[in-house]
C-alpha cells in the first residue's frame, strides 16, 4: 500500500498502525534533507548598493539598474550605502521612493547607511531607510535648498558679443534662468520662492520618514535642523537624524551574521572595465594637469619625489 493510500485509511477509518509513522518519519528526514541542501545552494545575503557623487538623472539611472541585479530570492535585507553631497532634490526624490517601493514589494528591510557625507538630496534618500546608520565622522543632514544662477554677460560684453533672446514671452523658464543675462528683481524674487516651497517639501519629507524619530527641540529643529546646519554622526544620532552610528560592515555582520554581504554593480563586467579605464584616465589627467600646475613634467616629478622621498 502507497503513502497515499495510508494517509487515506487513517483518515477514513482511523487505523493507524506502525508503517505510518515510518512514513511520517521518512517524510520528516526528506523534507530536512531538502531545506539543508536549499539552504546550501541558496546562502543568505544581504544585498549593498553604493550611492557615491552628485544625485542626478545618471545616478538615477545606475540605482534602476543596481535594483533590476538584486537577487531578491537570496536576500535578506537591502543595504545602501550614500556618500554625496547632494544634488537635485526631484532625482532624489525619485530614488528615495524607488528604494522604498522595491524593498516593500520584496519583503526586505531597508538600511540606509552615510559615508563620509549625505547631504541635502542625499538626506532624502537616507532618510527612508527603516535603518539609519552614519559613521561617527558622516555629515548629514543639511536640509536645506540652493538655486545658482550663472551669469556670463559680462564676459561676453569684453569679447564684443552681443545675446540677443527673442522669448514667446518674458515668464519662460529659458529667459528666466538663462546665463546670457543678468536676474531681474522680479525673476530672482521669483526663484527664491520656488527655493522655499522646495525647502519646505524637502522639510516635510524629513517629518514623514522620522515621525517619532526625530529627539532634537523644537528650537533646534527650526533654527538648526531645518535651516540647512550639518552636524556629525554622534549628534545626529542625540537629534533623531539617524537610527545609530556605525559602519556598514559592523551592523550587517550583527543583524545578519549568516549571511554574505554581496555588493551590487550596476555595469556588467565589460562596462566595468570601462568606467575603470575612465577613473585611471581622469586620475591621470589630475595628475598631470592640476588646476595650479605649472610644467606637466615638474608636476609628475614633484609627485615621485613624494612617493619615493628623493
Amino acid at each position: 500500500m502507497c503513502i497515499r493510500d495510508r494517509w487515506y485509511q487513517r483518515r477514513v477509518h482511523g487505523d493507524i498502525n506502525i508503517e505510518d509513522h515510518r512514513d511520517f518519519q521518512n517524510c520528516f528526514i526528506l523534507l530536512m534533507s531538502f531545506a539543508k541542501v536549499k539552504d546550501a545552494i541558496l546562502k543568505p545575503v544581504v544585498s549593498c548598493i553604493r550611492i557615491n557623487g552628485m544625485i542626478n538623472q545618471n545616478r538615477t539611472a545606475l540605482l534602476v539598474k543596481s535594483l533590476e541585479k538584486v537577487n531578491t530570492l537570496q536576500s535578506k535585507a537591502l543595504a545602501v550605502i550614500i556618500d554625496s553631497e547632494g544634488g537635485r532634490p526631484g532625482q532624489g526624490q525619485i530614488m528615495a521612493e524607488k528604494l522604498k517601493y522595491f524593498a516593500e514589494a520584496h519583503h526586505l528591510k531597508l538600511y540606509t547607511f552615510a559615508q563620509s557625507m549625505a547631504a541635502s538630496a542625499a538626506y532624502v534618500i537616507l532618510c527612508v531607510g527603516d535603518h539609519v546608520v552614519a559613521d561617527r565622522t558622516s555629515l548629514v543632514p543639511s536640509i536645506g535648498a540652493l538655486s545658482v544662477h550663472f551669469s556670463v554677460k559680462n564676459q561676453l560684453n569684453k569679447l564684443g558679443i552681443e545675446p540677443r533672446l527673442i522669448p514667446s514671452n518674458d515668464k519662460t523658464w529659458e529667459h528666466v534662468g538663462s546665463a546670457l543675462k543678468h536676474l531681474s528683481p522680479e525673476e530672482r524674487e521669483k526663484i527664491l520662492e520656488m527655493t522655499k516651497k522646495t525647502h519646505e517639501i524637502f522639510i516635510d519629507h524629513v517629518k514623514k520618514y522620522r515621525e517619532g524619530k526625530l529627539k532634537a527641540t523644537p528650537k533646534e529643529l527650526e533654527e538648526s535642523i531645518f535651516q540647512g546646519d550639518v552636524v556629525q554622526g554622534n549628534e545626529a544620532l542625540r537629534l533623531g537624524i539617524v537610527d545609530e552610528v556605525g559602519t556598514h560592515y559592523e551592523i550587517l555582520k550583527r543583524d545578519f551574521p549568516n549571511a554574505q554581504i554581496v555588493e551590487v554593480s550596476p555595469y556588467t563586467a565589460f562596462e566595468q572595465k570601462i568606467q575603470d579605464m575612465r577613473q585611471m584616465r581622469s586620475s591621470l589627467h589630475t595628475l598631470l594637469f592640476p588646476s595650479n600646475s605649472g610644467s606637466p613634467l615638474k608636476t609628475v616629478s614633484t609627485y615621485l619625489k613624494d612617493m619615493y622621498k628623493l
